[in-house]
Parts: structure tokens; C-alpha cells; sequence
């Protein structure tokens, strides 16, 4: 039988035939999407799909009503992906799909929001009750500054980190910042970098920044150091006393010796330590060194010692004896920036030795060749002969007790002297100059024919030395049987002078009452040459030349070794001139007026156009002259160490004469040319013998005459050589 399907079947239970003879059967709805409980943003559009199928499992197509539980009335195609927007208010929501009376199917979805208030630190994630506050686990670090770093600036740089797991969200473009005086100018950038500046108010002292949110969030603190305060810079110059170099001198036994190393020391209040680069001598070569800490008492880090050289350091006179080095320290910076003021210390610098007073009256120098001071001086009927060291120790001393001796002559190994005594007789004695005992004693006169000074020593063509001294007119030799030459003169004058002729001649030349006498050692003869002399009182030699000056007026005779002829005078109408310094081409004298110099030829003709280099003091006839890069004078009121152009390099307050000047000597008296400085030895007007440092590294080697009576040894042989007493 055929089955008919009913004509009223409604659209969502169409005729199924096979089913009783053709009756109207419901379609099944379930939804494909939304899924139940989906979770959607609120307000998002949400997929639908509503599938139907027939009882045989077949997809039917039809048109399918669609509520909701916000109010939306809508059909969709079953089958066919659509969609929907639900509420912009969280919450749940359901959607429904079928007919009144007919079949139907429902689904739930979820609408989730986030309005909630979240901290820059915070992200916020969506609820379906409006959202919740999730920290972003952000950390915080400062790339710069430094922690506990100083700085000087009213506001520092600054750069701070901010990182986490994953990326740091674009719209954290701010970092909050505190200070010590409260909230600062925020750091601002991106992409985990943010840069700004730290305010360094005042007070002095530590200050801590924080970076974050204090309040619950994420923070990163420095603290750095405002310093606005320069550091403090002292040089102090060491006494020499600090060391154990105490000084007999009371006006300068504290004071450094221009030939020593002062010790300075730095100490630095708030910045780093002195080194040697920051210091140095103003307008000088002379080169700092560091020095060990224990020298100056150092024990932190910001004392530094340094050892200052005084031989090369420039002299400004500060008062007689006295200079000054100025020792200079240049800006030092702290950490912070700030800098020091400019520091200038006072190294004062004496060329004062020593002074030492002999144990009689009128001393007299003498100098050997390896730098010992021959020193005699008489008190009442007795005589002190001393030997001194540089350093002014004495080494021996012996003593005449009954006469007074003359001024000492040096030789090899003895020192010669006349004795006066106090019975009228008289004798030449010699001395050990290395122990200081009576070796011999020559040629003893009697009351009616005594010894006078001065001695001159000969030296043999052999080498042997010969004392040679006055006993009224007659010259004796002090050897074994002491020869004497006839008595020629009642008187003689001036002193005696000696060299060797050619072929070995021994002469030895004096000036008598009225004659230039020599005296041939063969047969100690005279011969007279006959030129006037009368009141002469010094005498020099140059190579077969003799001279003398006179009482009165300058005068400067120029005789021929062999002839005793006079080509040259000069005569001057001041006060007399001592004898005179003869060098290579010239010879100075002390004038009134200053220090004159007459120039010669190779044959010893005189330039009769003299030259006076005047000096800011007036000369007076008892003064010395040397050469020692210039001229020394001893002067009243001291001693000068003056150029050729009557410029004063140094002085000494102290009245004095006898001037001698020894070459730099090592601690064995060995010559130490170039090493350090020569001592003047002067006798002041007090009696003491004065020690004073000088230059004399240009003492004349070439000179003939560098001072009276030849050499520093008195000798008065031009035959002895110079150079243990010259440098080069």
C-alpha cells in the first residue's frame, strides 16, 4: 500500500514515508559553534553554527529561529557558519536554537572584560567579572652610575634596565624616580631603556635614588656621593735634622745643603695621591724621584715621599747663605672632578758646610791634593797646625808650644813649616800629612838670623822637595846640610818663586830692597837682573815670566826669565792690587773698582787697554780672585761667587779671607769632576774657618797662577801641577 505523507507537516518535522504509512517526524538540533562555556572577550562577535539532522542522521537543511538570553531574535541556515555578537557586559550567556512547540537546543558562552585599574608595573587579565591585576614580574637594575662613586655636577646621567620573561609591554614608557628631597623627574624611554638625570642637591654626603614603584611593584636603589669639596694638598720639606744631619751653624742647621737630596712629603685630604709627574722645580732642571714611604713617615695611600736633587735646582737669594728652591705641586683631582689648588713649597738651601774655630788666632789654609784642610793659627807663644776633613772633622793636630808657626806648605806626604820660637830661635819643621806627628826638623837658626815666611817648595829635576824659606837676606834650602845662597839683600820681600829652567836649572826667584833677584840652585849663586822693586810685596810667575805688584800702585812688571827686562808696566792711582790671577790669556786683578783684566799674547805681551768688570760692591786690596767659572771673591761684608760680567750667582754674609776653593771630591778625596760642588774654605773675620759649597767645576786648568803662591798647597813651585786642584 502506498503511503502518503500528511500535507501539514510543519517546517521542523518534515514526512518520513517509511515510518507508519508516512507521518511528520522532528529534526535533532545541536550547535557546532560556539563550544559550551566558550570563553569570548565581551562585546566579540562569536561564531554560530546550527546543525540539523533527520531521524536518519541526514543533514536537513532549514531555516532555524535563534534567541538568546540578551535578546536577540535571528534565524540561521542550519549547516551555515554565522555569527553573532554577544554583550559588552561580562558575563554568561546562552543562545538558543529551535521552535516553540518543535524541537530546540541550547549553549552557554562566557563574556569576558577588563575594566579593572592595573599599576604600570601590572597587566590586567580579562574575568568575567570585569578583570584582575597580574604583576608583570619586571626587574629593575641601574647600568649607571656606578654605586658609591662622587661626583661634583648639579645632576648626574642616568640609565636604568627593565627586563622579564618575556617582552617589556610598549606602553610602560616611564620608570618613576625618588630622591633624597622626595619624588624626581621620572626616567622615561622604551623597550626596557630608560634614561634621565639624578639631582645632587646639596648637603655634601651620600645620596640614594629609587627607581620603580615602591608601593608593591618592582624597585632598584644607588646610591652615589655628592662631593663638591676640592682636595687638600700639603707639601712639607723635611728638616735635615728630621734625619740626624744636625748642624753646628745656628742660622741655617735645619736647611738642606745644595749638594744634597731634600725629602719632601705630599699628603693629599680627598683626592688621589701626589705622584712625581704632578711635581716639579719652578724654572729648573732638576729631576724628582720618588722616595720610600718609611723616609718621610708615610703609612696611607695619599702620603707619597719624594727625594729632591738640590745641585741643579735654581738659586733666588732669600739672605746671605741662604736660597730657595720653589717646589711646585699642580692641581690633583678626586674622583669626583674637583681640583686642588696649585701648592708651592719652600725648600730653603744652604751652601753653608760648616764653620770651625781654631784654637789660636789669624788662621792660615793650606790644601793638599786630595782635599785636606791644612789649617795653623798661634795663640799667646804657641802654634796649632790641624788637618780637616771636608766634612769638617778633624783627622790630627800638633802643636808648637813654645813659637809660632807660619802658614803651612804642602808637599807630597809632609807638611812644612817655620817656627818661630820663643827664645828667638827658629827652624824649619816638617810633618806627617797623613798622621799629623813632627817627621823632622831642618835647618834650626839662632836668635840673630830667624826664619820668616813665606816657605817655597822646590822640586828637583829628580823630583826630590826642597823647603825653601828666608833668614833675613840669605834663601836657605831645608835639606840635610842646609846650603844657603850668600847674603846679597839686608831685607827681601814679597816671597819666593820657583821653577825649573830649561836643561833642569833649578831657580827660585825673589824680590830683594831694590832688585828682581834669581837664584841659581848650582852653587846657590845670584844672578841680578837689576830691575826695580823697591816696596814690592807679592810676586807671581807664567812660564819664563816673573812679575810682581807694589805697595801703593798697581804695578805689573813682565821680566824675561833670562834677561830680568821690564816691557810692560801698568800702573794704577787706586789702592794697591794684590798679585795677580794669571790665566791662559789674561791676568785679573782686585781693583777698587771692581776686578780688572789685562790680556796677553802668547809671547806675554800686554794688552795696555785693561778692562774693569764692575761689581755692585766696592773691592778692596785684600780681597782673593779665582777662576771658577768666573771669579770668588772674599770680601767684606763675605764672599761672592761672581760671572765675568760682574753678575753675583751666590754669596755669603761673612767677612773673610783667605780664600781657598777645592775641586768636587768622592769620600776618598779622588777629584769628582761633573759629580757635585767644589768648597770655598775662608777665614772670617771672627778667626773661624767657614766652609761654603761653590762651583767650581770651571776651576782653570790651564791657569798658571789660579791663586797667590802658585797652587792651593802654598807651594809657590810653578813646576807643581795644578790639576789636582782643577776640573776639568
Amino acid at each position: 500500500m502506498v503511503q502518503v505523507c500528511p500535507s501539514n507537516c510543519p517546517v521542523y518535522a518534515p514526512c518520513e514515508p517509511s515510518l507508519d504509512g508516512g507521518r511528520c517526524v522532528n529534526v535533532t538540533l545541536s550547535f557546532a559553534a560556539p563550544p559550551s562555556l566558550g570563553v569570548y572577550d565581551a562585546g566579540a562577535s562569536v561564531p554560530v553554527q546550527v546543525n540539523a539532522r533527520l531521524g536518519d542522521g541526514g543533514a536537513y537543511v532549514v531555516m532555524v529561529p535563534l534567541t538568546s538570553s540578551f535578546g536577540t531574535n535571528t534565524t540561521v541556515t542550519s549547516g551555515v557558519a554565522s555569527s553573532l555578537s554577544i554583550p559588552t557586559v561580562a558575563g554568561q550567556h546562552r543562545l538558543t536554537a529551535g521552535w516553540d512547540g518543535g524541537p530546540f537546543e541550547s549553549v552557554s558562552v562566557v563574556g569576558t572584560s577588563c575594566v579593572a585599574s592595573c599599576q604600570p608595573w601590572q597587566t590586567c587579565r580579562a574575568t568575567i567579572d570585569g578583570g584582575a591585576c597580574d604583576s608583570l614580574n619586571l626587574t629593575l637594575t641601574w647600568t649607571s652610575p656606578d654605586a658609591g662613586l662622587p661626583f661634583n655636577t648639579a645632576s648626574v646621567p642616568a640609565r636604568l634596565s627593565v627586563t622579564r620573561s618575556g617582552p617589556v609591554p610598549a606602553s610602560l614608557t616611564s620608570v618613576p624616580l625618588f630622591g633624597p628631597l622626595g619624588p624626581a623627574s621620572p626616567l622615561s624611554g622604551g623597550s626596557g631603556v630608560f634614561t634621565g638625570s639624578l639631582p645632587m642637591a646639596a648637603p655634601e654626603g651620600n645620596k640614594t635614588f629609587i627607581a620603580g614603584w615602591p608601593d608593591g611593584g618592582p624597585t632598584a636603589s644607588v646610591t652615589i656621593e655628592r662631593d663638591t669639596v676640592a682636595p687638600g694638598v700639603v707639601l712639607t720639606v723635611l728638616r735635615r735634622d728630621d734625619f740626624g744631619l744636625p748642624d753646628p751653624d745656628p742660622r741655617s742647621g735645619a736647611i738642606w745643603k745644595k749638594n744634597e737630596t731634600a725629602i719632601v712629603r705630599a699628603v693629599v685630604d680627598g683626592g688621589r695621591a701626589v705622584t712625581v709627574a704632578d711635581l716639579n722645580i719652578v724654572d729648573s732642571g732638576v729631576i724628582i724621584a720618588p722616595a720610600p714611604s718609611t723616609s718621610c713617615g708615610c703609612s696611607s695611600g695619599t702620603c707619597s715621599c719624594f727625594q729632591v736633587p738640590l745641585l741643579s735646582a735654581n738659586e733666588g737669594l732669600v739672605r746671605p747663605s741662604v736660597v730657595a728652591a720653589l717646589i711646585r705641586a699642580a692641581p690633583i683631582s678626586d674622583q669626583a672632578g674637583n681640583l686642588s689648588e696649585p701648592v708651592v713649597g719652600e725648600i730653603l738651601v744652604s751652601r753653608f758646610l760648616w764653620s770651625r774655630q781654631p784654637p789660636g788666632t789669624a788662621p792660615k789654609l793650606a790644601l793638599s791634593e786630595s782635599g785636606l784642610l791644612l789649617v795653623n793659627s798661634w795663640f799667646g807663644n804657641a802654634s796649632t797646625l790641624q788637618a780637616i776633613a771636608p766634612d769638617g772633622g778633624t783627622l790630627w793636630s800638633w802643636s808648637s808650644p813654645s813659637g809660632s808657626v807660619s802658614r803651612p806648605v804642602v808637599g807630597s806626604s809632609l807638611v812644612y813649616v817655620t817656627v818661630q820660637e820663643s827664645d828667638g830661635t827658629s827652624s824649619i819643621k816638617a810633618v806627617s800629612l797623613a798622621t799629623g806627628t813632627l817627621s823632622t826638623t831642618l835647618c834650626e837658626a839662632n836668635v840673630d838670623s830667624p826664619f820668616r815666611e813665606p816657605i817655597a817648595l822646590a822640586t828637583t829635576i829628580t823630583g826630590t822637595e826642597i823647603p825653601l824659606a828666608f833668614r833675613k837676606g840669605v834663601i836657605v834650602a831645608a835639606t840635610g846640610s842646609c846650603p844657603s845662597s850668600e847674603q846679597f839683600d839686608a831685607f827681601a820681600f814679597g816671597g819666593i818663586a820657583t821653577q825649573r829652567e830649561g836643561g833642569g836649572e833649578l831657580g827660585a826667584y825673589f824680590i830683594g830692597s831694590t832688585a828682581l833677584r834669581k837664584l841659581v840652585f848650582s852653587g846657590f849663586g845670584f844672578e841680578d837682573g837689576g830691575v826695580g822693586a823697591a816696596n814690592a810685596d807679592d810676586l807671581w810667575m807664567a812660564p819664563g815670566v816673573v812679575g810682581w805688584s807694589a805697595n801703593g800702585a798697581s804695578i805689573l812688571n813682565v821680566a824675561s826669565a833670562t834677561q830680568l827686562s821690564a816691557p810692560f808696566s801698568m800702573v794704577g792711582t787706586q789702592a794697591s792690587a794684590r798679585a795677580p790671577l794669571i790665566g791662559s790669556d789674561a791676568a785679573w786683578f782686585i781693583r777698587a773698582s771692581g776686578i780688572e783684566r789685562c790680556g796677553f799674547d802668547t809671547s806675554f805681551i800686554f794688552n795696555p787697554n785693561c778692562v774693569v768688570s764692575p761689581f755692585p760692591f766696592v773691592a778692596t786690596p785684600q780681597e782673593s780672585v779665582k777662576t771658577v767659572g768666573g771669579f770668588i771673591t772674599g770680601r767684606d761684608p763675605g764672599l761672592f761667587e761672581a760671572n765675568e760680567v760682574g753678575g753675583i750667582s751666590y754669596s755669603y754674609g761673612q767677612a773673610g779671607t783667605e780664600l781657598l776653593v777645592d775641586v768636587p771630591r768622592g769620600p776618598t778625596g779622588a777629584k769628582a769632576c761633573g759629580a757635585a760642588l767644589g768648597i770655598a774654605y775662608m777665614v772670617d773675620t771672627t778667626g773661624a774657618v767657614v766652609a761654603t759649597l761653590v762651583n767650581a767645576q770651571g776651576l782653570d786648568g790651564t791657569a798658571f797662577w789660579p791663586r797667590a803662591r802658585h797652587d792651593n798647597a802654598n807651594s809657590s813651585n810653578f813646576n807643581r801641577s795644578l790639576a789636582p786642584w782643577s776640573c776639568p
